[in-house]
């Protein structure tokens, strides 16, 4: 059968984060693409980006690229600090845009432009890749077909780093839990209460909070960037019922006390397939080829998560 392409792809950004996902995931799906570039202000990392991940076209200024590559969606990985600006930049154009997370680099510049993408109707969705993950959209199935009759009643995300000592590091990457923690809820959350925890250095992120949404499930959370170890997990708890959700090594499920589903990760799954930057890509171009715009998660979905994520920030400098 004859895979329906998308006609042309334009990513925005080569640096680390685009390299570790969203190259990945353009030279997987590549045949589903007529032509695909890559941007970047330095035009040599372009091209090294473009050989190494099979996209046509390589540029360093994004106004010729879209002048001359004529792109019919975008793919926008730039560094927080510039994400504002870059969104802003590409708007008159009125492509689609994948969009890298955070929306903008403060809760006050997040809130402005959700207001402005909103005011023209902009066709944006946000880049939370672990959405997709296969763990993830499991257990969300899960959710909706197994336990449809025993709603979901807590949550417990846990995410554990080694050695980030970024400043933004709850809004920046952290996020990723809040978002990830927000769509098994299901509701938006009415109330974030951080919780005490011993008195650390000011290089790194270590918070617990607690958050209650609006349907009255609650989840507890616990961020740490350096503690000696990488790991991701959330834990659904309902009625009689707990599904274990690890993003770097599979999901298991307990049912009436018995383990009923035990699914680990295989050893050589690909990085960009087990963090669900590939199924996102995906999602992505299933959208633009259905003519469906209204992506989730979209910008109102990043705001939510930035809202928390900023609460949790200013607690955490402050103690």
């Amino acid at each position: 059968m004859k895979v329906k392409q998308v006609k042309r792809i334009a990513i925005i950004g080569a640096g680390g984060h685009s390299c570790a996902h969203h190259g990945p995931a353009a030279k997987a799906l590549k045949d589903r693409l007529e032509a695909s570039a890559i941007v970047d202000l330095d035009l040599k990392k372009a091209e090294q980006y473009a050989a190494d991940y099979q996209l046509d076209f390589a540029f360093n200024d994004i106004d010729d690229m879209v002048t001359y590559f004529k792109p019919d969606a975008l793919i926008a990985i730039t560094p927080t600090t510039v994400t504002a600006k870059v969104i802003r930049q590409l708007l008159p154009y009125g492509l689609p845009i994948l969009a890298e997370k955070p929306f903008g680099d403060t809760i006050e510049l997040s809130r402005a432009l959700c207001d402005e993408v909103q005011a023209v109707d902009a066709k944006i969705m946000l880049s939370f890749n672990r959405r997709f993950s296969p763990v993830c959209s499991r257990a969300m199935q899960l959710l909706a077909d197994r336990f449809a009759d025993r709603p979901l009643q807590h949550i417990r995300g846990t995410m554990l780093r080694k050695s980030r000592h970024e400043p933004v590091f709850l809004t920046g990457t952290g996020v990723h839990l809040i978002d990830c923690v927000n769509m098994f809820a299901g509701s938006v959350f009415k109330q974030v209460r951080t919780l005490p925890m011993c008195k650390t250095m000011k290089d790194h992120a270590a918070i617990q909070a607690q958050v209650v949404y609006q349907d009255d499930v609650t989840a507890d959370l616990l961020i740490h960037s350096h503690c000696g170890r990488v790991t991701e997990t959330y834990e659904l708890f309902g009625r009689d019922y707990q599904i274990i959700v690890d993003v770097n090594n599979g999901l298991q499920v307990y049912d009436a006390e018995a383990l009923v589903l035990d699914e680990p990760y295989a050893d050589d799954m690909e990085q960009a397939v087990k963090d669900g930057a590939i199924a996102e890509f995906a999602y992505f171009l299933d959208c633009l080829e259905a003519g469906q715009y209204d992506f989730s998660p979209g910008p109102l979905d990043a705001l939510y998560a930035a809202q928390i994520g900023d609460q949790l920030e200013r607690e955490n400098l402050n103690r």
